[in-house]
């Protein structure tokens, strides 16, 4: 019996799976991998692509991006990353003054779907006002399971949340079975710390990593888990910069609370010391880490021992007019302009992607939350949108 035809065999590259790394084909129909093996295996196809010499992967996710009209648009930002290898990103999605969480999903969703050319979905930030979680399980039921608290950024009028409101949020999701996202910064340490250095004339974009040293993130993943371990909800603490951050999610990770994490490759590669080359253009938040302050071997560590669960972009980029006006802190750092391009690595990480194997930061990707949207340009890989409630705890490594 001849096997069924599919669309398209790719063949002779290494191929990464979750598990390992193969010398195999791909076969793909209706836009989804449907076989592993080698030629002589696998059916007859419309189309077959040569990979020899190159690494294939399944379409790599990246859940944590910023869209919208301060940022890259729904247009431009999807090609970007399609550029750079991606097929789906998760984005932050945010509501307008007057707006219900049902409401900006719906309108996102839309706006979305007329012009991304990748797969989608949402994690929706949430500000410091309690009658928004009215909307919150409406929006639950049309795929939205994920949403994101600041606990910094006290100038920003409700950005930054109480502890207060933290629970409140934290309560919801663990009824409806959802995930609270963090950034995890002391937002009153920092506003202090800000207001003396500029106070003090001290508003170099070298000054601004010491208006956030690395313990006030660890100090905020503190409270997070402690109220997440209260509350009983999922905890998943964004962009992880520091080793004593780390220290603490393991911790809670190996009592048993379900305690996930990402970081991104600007915390693996660089440190504070780009902000001497790139002056604005390297602000980030959390900042970039002291060269000799060990987080970035820390963070490859945890990377390679599953504690830290997903590598993430959190790209958020400004136009470069705006990244030097209106702050004495300005910022605007690209993510999908890549310092390096692995295998061929080069620029400010010295090869250092390549070195310690980039691939194996990109395998463990969780099963995010939200509405999964097929795009007009359908990748090879479909995500399929699940329930955080069936996600396990990450368990500790073995030594």
């Amino acid at each position: 019996m001849t096997a069924a035809k599919v669309d398209t065999i790719v063949r002779g590259g290494r191929v990464v799976t979750a598990t390992e790394v193969l010398d195999t084909s791909v076969a793909i129909r209706g836009g989804r991998i449907v076989a592993l093996g080698h030629d002589e295996a696998l059916p007859p196809a419309d189309r077959t692509i040569d990979a020899t010499g190159k690494i294939v992967l399944p379409g790599l996710i990246d859940c944590h991006v910023h869209l919208g009209p301060v940022y890259d648009d729904w247009s431009t930002g999807p090609v970007a990353a399609a550029h750079a290898g991606l097929t789906t990103l998760i984005a932050f999605a945010e509501y307008n003054d007057g707006e219900t969480l049902p409401q900006a999903t719906k309108r996102i969703a839309d706006e979305a779907s007329q012009a991304s050319v990748l797969d989608f979905g949402f994690h929706f930030i949430v500000n410091n006002e309690p009658h928004i979680l009215e909307g919150m399980p409406e929006a639950f039921e049309m795929g939205v399971t994920s949403f994101k608290i600041f606990m910094t950024y006290k100038k920003r009028p409700k950005r930054m949340c109480t502890d207060d409101f933290i629970a409140q949020v934290m309560e919801k999701l663990a009824a409806l079975g959802g995930v609270c996202q963090l950034h995890c910064e002391n937002g009153d340490i920092l506003y202090h710390l800000e207001n003396k250095a500029i106070a003090a004339g001290r508003v170099k974009p070298t000054d601004f990593p010491g208006t956030c040293p690395p313990w006030t993130e660890e100090e905020a993943i503190n409270r997070a888990i402690r109220i997440g371990a209260m509350t009983g909800c999922p905890v998943y603490v964004v962009h992880l910069s520091t080793a004593g951050g780390l220290r603490r999610i393991k911790e809670a990770q190996a009592e048993g609370q379900r305690v996930w994490t990402e970081t991104c490759p600007q915390y693996l590669l660089l440190t504070e010391k780009e902000m001497e080359k790139w002056g604005p253009l390297a602000k980030i938040g959390p900042p970039l880490r002291p060269a000799d302050g060990g987080d970035g071997e820390a963070l490859w560590a945890g990377s390679a021992g599953g504690h830290i669960a997903t590598l993430a972009s959190d790209h958020s980029p400004r136009r470069k007019a705006s990244t030097g006006r209106g702050s004495p802190f300005p910022s605007g750092a690209r993510r999908w302009r890549p310092w390096c391009r692995w295998p061929t690595a080069r620029a400010s990480c010295g090869g250092d992607c390549r070195s310690r194997g980039w691939r194996a930061c990109w395998r463990r990707i969780p099963r995010a939350s939200s509405v999964s949207t097929r795009a007009r340009a359908p990748s090879a890989w479909a995500p399929t949108p699940i329930s955080p409630s069936s996600i396990q705890s990450p368990s500790p490594p073995s030594r």
